[in-house]
């Protein structure tokens, strides 16, 4: 491939003789090539909504408008258009043809390949700028996939400061029997404005750099991700919608990631989303998929346990029973401390993690209420899951701790299974 072009998309060419192959082999830029002789404008169209090209190079004679309808002609320059795709006319035709495509630059036959090189690059150059101030797909509504990759990137930095994990559901509107391509963008218009009036402000969708669609969930587990596209699914189904060929009825497809790791690249988070011929089911109507059903090496949530008590029998025997605590959904770390002062001394508490602390009301030094406030004053209260252990049962004490900021309060002494219920209950609190 010429230099010129490296790193471009494979521009599409559309030709009506054997003449495009020669203009091929003389720009050196590897292309498709499209017959107009054997292929209707229309279907024309339908590749171009597969390949997305970044130019479109149409090669005429002056017979050219005989052999397609001028609607035709002009319904591809809107197409092209409303997408930025720079459209560029080499050879003859009559002047109503030429004036109705209004192309960005316009070559006799045969055209000089240097001239010709230098005008494509400039063309795709221009587009590129224009993309890259541009967020919004004019066809579906959706954002495009460059905004996508930005606002991936800011849930990951969110992820740092916050550690709130969030989700992401990679969608495709599933395939509809003989239905063409004027029907097709009319029914993805359709399922863009359902999407788009069915999630919270916060959420976000927008075209995949593959065919489908994304749909960014901030703050959402996947449990939860799960449930909204089953719902949704169920929905869309029976919402018809007018298209040229009459009403239909379709159905999307979803795969949900949950994303925990905030160490990933936006670009990495992006490419794992679209369905995966290998892994997934190729037959799909209506489906949700769990992403992480097919992943391997899944990165566990990291949970820290913190025992503050002053009695050692007491650290010991939670520090054992809690190590399993959170089942599969924790890599669990306990540590035990005699007061809350060797806590906060110790930087273990500091870091980026999550963590559920278990702290003993009454004690030397620092008492459970004031390392509760301390924790709840200086530090992220979304981070910091807090349990009170204490022989004061009544209700003023209780009412007090649950002020100061407690998650929960058990009274001494109490049952191990009661306390990892509760535990366990917390915990799922924090996915």
């Amino acid at each position: 491939m010429n230099e010129m072009f490296t790193g471009k998309r494979p521009l599409l060419y559309s030709v009506n003789d054997i003449q495009g192959e020669l203009i091929q082999e003389r720009l050196g830029i590897d292309c498709h090539i499209s017959y107009l002789n054997w292929n209707p404008i229309s279907e024309l169209v339908a590749q171009f909504d597969r390949m997305n090209p970044d130019c479109t190079v149409i090669f005429l004679e002056p017979t050219a408008s005989s052999k397609a309808n001028l609607a035709d002609w002009m319904d591809l320059r809107q197409y092209c258009e409303t997408r930025y795709i720079p459209f560029v006319i080499i050879g003859e035709a009559d002047q109503e043809l030429k004036n109705a495509l209004l192309a960005d630059a316009v070559f006799s036959h045969p055209a000089d390949p240097t001239a010709l090189q230098l005008h494509i690059k400039k063309l795709i150059e221009r587009r590129q700028r224009i993309l890259d101030q541009i967020f919004i797909d004019p066809v579906t509504g959706a954002n495009n996939y460059r905004y996508m990759q930005r606002e991936v990137q800011r849930q990951l930095h969110d992820m740092k400061r916050s550690y709130e994990t969030f989700s992401m559901v990679y969608l495709e509107v599933d395939p509809i029997p003989s239905i063409d391509h004027h029907s097709k963008r009319v029914v993805t218009k359709g399922f863009v404005d359902f999407i788009q009036g069915n999630i919270r402000p916060m959420d976000c969708l927008g075209h995949h750099a593959e065919a489908g669609f994304v749909l960014i969930l901030p703050r959402t587990v996947k449990e939860d991700a799960l449930k909204l596209m089953r719902r949704l699914t169920a929905l869309f189904a029976n919402v018809p919608i007018d298209t040229p060929q009459g009403t239909q009825y379709a159905t999307f497809s979803a795969k949900v990631r949950e994303f925990i790791d905030s160490s990933n690249s936006s670009d990495a988070c992006l490419e794992i989303m679209p369905f995966s011929n290998e892994t997934d089911p190729t037959e799909r109507k209506g489906l949700v998929l769990d992403g992480k059903m097919n992943d391997e090496n899944v990165k566990t949530r990291k949970l820290m346990v913190a025992i503050i008590d002053d009695d050692r029998l007491i650290r010991e025997m939670l520090k054992h029973q809690l190590a399993d605590i959170g089942e599969h959904l924790y890599d669990v770390e306990v540590k035990d401390f005699a007061d809350g002062e060797e806590f906060f001394n110790d930087p273990w508490h500091r870091q980026n993690e999550r963590y559920l602390v278990i702290i003993d009301r009454i004690m030397p030094k620092m008492d459970g209420l004031e390392i509760l406030g301390k924790i709840r004053t200086g530090y992220d209260r979304r981070r910091y899951v807090c349990i009170m252990l204490t022989s004061k049962g009544a209700e003023t004490d209780i009412a007090l701790a649950i002020q100061r900021g407690a998650n929960d309060y058990i009274v001494k002494p109490f049952s191990l299974k009661e306390l990892r219920a509760r535990i366990n209950r917390l915990v799922g609190g924090l996915q």
